[in-house]
């Protein structure tokens, strides 16, 4: 509860970068940039062609099987502070 009361505040930008393979996390994206002002307006990517874990949690990640972001040049400009 208090982590999500400080999201709540957070105006400095926040990133996400979700898998679109991803059934645990599906809709996630949509909850945090809602709710965390530093959210908003951002360029959050999404990584394609991951392959999700399988159940038991063996296996590859998502990021695993799409590449790196920053190597796809996706988070190569984005403007960290």
């Amino acid at each position: 509860r208090r982590a999500w009361e400080a999201l709540r505040q957070w105006t400095k930008p926040f990133l996400t970068a979700f898998s679109d393979s991803d059934p645990v996390t599906r809709g996630a994206d949509t909850l945090l940039h809602s709710q965390i002002p530093g959210a908003q307006d951002q360029p959050h990517p999404t990584i394609t062609g991951g392959r999700p874990v399988p159940p038991g949690g063996q296996g590859r990640r998502a990021s695993e099987g799409g590449g790196g972001l920053y190597s796809q040049g996706q988070l190569r400009d984005y403007p960290y502070t």
